[in-house]
């Protein structure tokens, strides 16, 4: 609920600011990989999928990146609408790295992945040359991808730079620190109302 959806649109350029500038380097070319895989076309089966992307590409070519996705089979002839969100999860993602982008937007990526697939989800996204910013709720994948946190609370924005374990230990820290100042404000004012009781 603090907007985290909203700040990738906008980011995207789906949204229109209400203030401030959105400032892209140069060369930066993005690639969103929406929660409800809305970037995909449903009426589409993986193949013709991948074909609309890259018309470049031989039959055969599609069928050997599908493969290296964990598509075999009819999979690769269903069209997406009848695949589990999983499945779909793995044609946007391949999807979004056969583009030329430089700059993945990830919206809750790992719904709907079962155990196996998180664990070659992340695989993939550790051979990712670009950058990566993403929203999750996932311990575990935040722990494997990200070297940064940004935590937004309150209308406020904090960064840590290291993995999910090492927000959590530095975010105990920060607040211990704003506790203890707290505190010794509370003491302070304590000792000044004392300090008047007795001149009355």
């Amino acid at each position: 609920g603090q907007g985290k959806t909203t700040l990738l649109k906008l980011i995207n350029g789906d949204e229109k600011l209400t203030s401030g500038t959105r400032d892209l380097a140069p060369g930066c070319e993005i690639g969103y990989f929406h929660q409800d895989h809305g970037t995909l076309d449903f009426n589409l089966n993986p193949v013709e999928q991948i074909q609309k992307l890259r018309p470049d590409f031989q039959y055969g070519d599609i069928r050997a990146a599908l493969g290296r996705f964990q598509f075999s089979g009819d999979q690769v002839t269903t069209k997406l609408s009848q695949l589990s969100g999983g499945e779909r999860a793995r044609v946007a993602l391949l999807k979004l790295l056969l583009e030329e982008n430089n700059l993945l937007l990830m919206d809750e990526p790992t719904n709907h992945l079962d155990l196996e697939t998180l664990g070659w989800f992340q695989d993939q996204l550790s051979n990712y040359s670009g950058a990566i910013l993403t929203i999750s709720h996932d311990r575990e994948f935040l722990n494997g991808v990200c070297d940064g946190i940004i935590e937004i609370a309150n209308g406020h924005l904090h960064r840590y730079h290291g993995n999910y374990d090492y927000y959590l230990t530095q975010k105990a820290d920060r607040e211990a620190q704003q506790l203890a100042a707290y505190n010794n404000q509370q003491r302070e004012i304590s000792h000044l109302e004392d300090f008047v009781r007795r001149f009355r």
